[in-house]
């Protein structure tokens, strides 16, 4: 989250040329237009639109490859539409954030407090202004799972701004995308979600040694691709950018992966 398809710029040449790649600024990242100031976006908002670009591309099926949040969606789509995706790659993703039944209230309220708090903040307040440093700066401290380098991270941050002249940028990020929602399940639902709605398409799970993301979500997608006869999970060096920081290290393994027979 947070990032936008300059993530893709130094992987997508390492990799084969016979297909076409499409790659997307979610709704609210990059030069994306966000979504209604007035209402709150939820996760199942950007599977919409993901939707509504293969629907538009007219191609089927397609080869899914995520990155982080993108993971996640790309997981969601490939449960939800099975029959629309030949592949997938997930690279350093996670998947749903379930909670505690026990927990529904207090979760729940939370998110409506902090989605309605930022709400007011949009209609109240004037876009923070900031210096192209000071901005770098922070878009640096803020990551949300660990370090990425100094080149990768200009690229991202190029396009999540925008100049408002006397050098001062403001941000193309949607504030609302600071704020998720969980699903309040119990432990034998979440399992019924894995058996009844599975991945069926071959897929490669790359997770990077010093990853920071989440265990419990981590955990979770790594069940799901384990029921999947074919799924694959390669552990590489790097954290959770290395995609960007470190693309000839996950290029070979993406190439090999799209080269083989669906056999797997």
């Amino acid at each position: 989250m947070f990032d936008n398809l300059k993530s893709f710029d130094a992987l997508v040449p390492l990799l084969p040329k016979t297909y076409c790649y499409v790659a997307i600024d979610l709704p609210g990242h990059g030069r994306s237009s966000h979504y209604s100031k007035n209402v709150a976006n939820h996760l199942l908002d950007q599977v919409i639109a993901i939707r509504l670009v293969i629907r538009y591309l007219n191609e089927n099926p397609i080869i899914l490859i995520g990155h982080s949040f993108g993971g996640k969606l790309s997981a969601i789509y490939s449960q939800l539409y099975p029959n629309e995706i030949s592949r997938m790659i997930i690279i350093e993703g996670s998947y749903l954030n379930f909670r505690q039944v026990g927990k529904f209230k207090s979760h729940y309220k939370d998110y409506i407090n902090q989605v309605c708090h930022t709400l007011t903040e949009i209609s109240t307040k004037r876009a923070r202004t900031f210096t192209y440093e000071n901005g770098f700066s922070a878009f640096i401290s803020k990551r949300l799972h660990g370090g990425i380098t100094e080149e990768a991270a200009k690229k991202l941050y190029k396009r999540n701004i925008v100049t408002v002249g006397s050098g001062k940028y403001q941000s193309r990020i949607d504030p609302l995308l600071r704020h998720s929602i969980c699903m309040a399940i119990n432990a034998s639902s979440s399992q019924d979600i894995f058996v009844k709605l599975p991945i069926l398409c071959p897929t490669m799970y790359i997770i990077g040694k010093k990853s920071t993301l989440p265990s419990e979500a981590r955990e979770l997608l790594l069940k799901l691709i384990k029921l999947n006869s074919r799924g694959v999970i390669k552990i590489v060096e790097g954290g959770h950018h290395v995609l960007s920081d470190s693309p000839q290290t996950v290029a070979p393994l993406i190439c090999d992966f799209l080269r083989e027979k669906c056999n797997l």
